[in-house]
Parts: C-alpha cells; sequence; structure tokens
C-alpha cells in the first residue's frame, strides 16, 4: 500500500487518491459468444454466455465479477471447451474394448464387445459400433447388459417356480404348470435372448 503526505504548504505529496468502483471489462470468449449486454459488469454481476456447437462451458457455475487480488475478472473464468465422450475402462463383467482410450472427440468411434450372456444395442447383438455425438453423447452407450428373462408369471399358469424379485439370466430354465384346460408345451422354460423359450409356454387343450 502507497502512502501520500499533506506538506507544509498545503499541498499533498503525490496526486491525491480516488476511489473506483470494481468493474470488470468485456471478455473475449473463443469458441463462444456473450448474450447479455456488451458492457462492463460491476462487482457481483453475472456475465451471460453461450459456447459454439461442439463445445460446452468448462463449468455450470455462474462467471460474477469478483475482485482478486488488485484486478477485477470473471469467475469462474468463461472459458468454452471442447464436449468430449468419456468411457470408464473399470473393469466392467462381460464388456471389453477395441481401445485403451478414456475420451474421445465428436466422430470418433468404439468397438464393444460383449461376453456370451450379455447384450449391448439389442438383446441380439453382442458387439456394437458406438459413435461420439456433437453433444458429448454416444449414441449407443457402450456397455453390456446381462440377459434377463421376466420372472412374471404368465396368466395361463397355476404355478411358476421363480421367486420375487428373482434374476434369471441367459440358458437358466424353471420348472412351470399350466391352468386347468392348458397344457404345457415343454417341461421347463428356457431364458434364451428372445425371451422365454418355447413360446407360447402353455397351449389350450
Amino acid at each position: 500500500m502507497s502512502e501520500i503526505s499533506c506538506d507544509e504548504n498545503g499541498e499533498w505529496s503525490a496526486q491525491a487518491p480516488s476511489c473506483e468502483g470494481i468493474k470488470c471489462a468485456i471478455p473475449q470468449i473463443q469458441n463462444g459468444r456473450l448474450t447479455g449486454q456488451l458492457r462492463d459488469h460491476k462487482e457481483h454481476e453475472v456475465l451471460h454466455f453461450e459456447c459454439n456447437q461442439r463445445f460446452k462451458k468448462q463449468t455450470e457455475r455462474p462467471s460474477k465479477c469478483t475482485e482478486i487480488g488488485t484486478k477485477a475478472e470473471f469467475s469462474p473464468a468463461p472459458v468454452c471447451e471442447p464436449r468430449k465422450c468419456k468411457l470408464s475402462l473399470t473393469t466392467l463383467e462381460g464388456t471389453s474394448y477395441d481401445t485403451s482410450q478414456h475420451v474421445f472427440s465428436p466422430g470418433d468411434t468404439v468397438t464393444t464387445t460383449c461376453d456370451y450372456k450379455y447384450w449391448i444395442s439389442t438383446p441380439q447383438s453382442t458387439s456394437a459400433v458406438s459413435t461420439c455425438n456433437d453433444d458429448g453423447e454416444w449414441d449407443i452407450t457402450p456397455v453390456c447388459q446381462e440377459v434377463r428373462c421376466s420372472n412374471q408369471r404368465d396368466s395361463l399358469m397355476s404355478h411358476w417356480n421363480v421367486r420375487w424379485g428373482q434374476i434369471i439370466t441367459l440358458d437358466e430354465s424353471v420348472s412351470y404348470q399350466c391352468k386347468r384346460g392348458y397344457r404345457e408345451t415343454s417341461i421347463g422354460a428356457r431364458c434364451t435372448r428372445d425371451g422365454w423359450s418355447p413360446n407360447p409356454l402353455c397351449k389350450a387343450l
């Protein structure tokens, strides 16, 4: 902090100080544009801006005019960064990839391959190519899901050997009995990629 003094002639030893309000100048935003008024902003005022396509705000916190040391700046800084698709390469059961990358740009692709009891995109597919979109999201979520069959009992059944909440996966079989007036089409129901087999499980006599 500098000091000035009043001399014997009643004059200040340097130019007398004056106080000014904190103001932030209009910033240049690379890959973005201002949407509010084009003017200097006072302390605590929020800067309104948007990012161009394929870019996003570095943070969703509002950029406010803030005194930082001896300067007045927008905090957090109004920055637009490229949109990216992220891929977690942690060990996901039944899922493998053709890459070791973690971050992808729009247009990049990754091939996901599923183990036998898993699927991606449709229950019949064990492999799919996912593309990173302009919005930073995958067109197909690059994660394999376990093949499962519904545990709900068919309305034509009198007995269904499945507990409430039980998870039935590919190739598992369960016993069942049909209601009076219907007969079983198999000695057991087997879980397949197309659902329960055979279909139907009960036929009229």
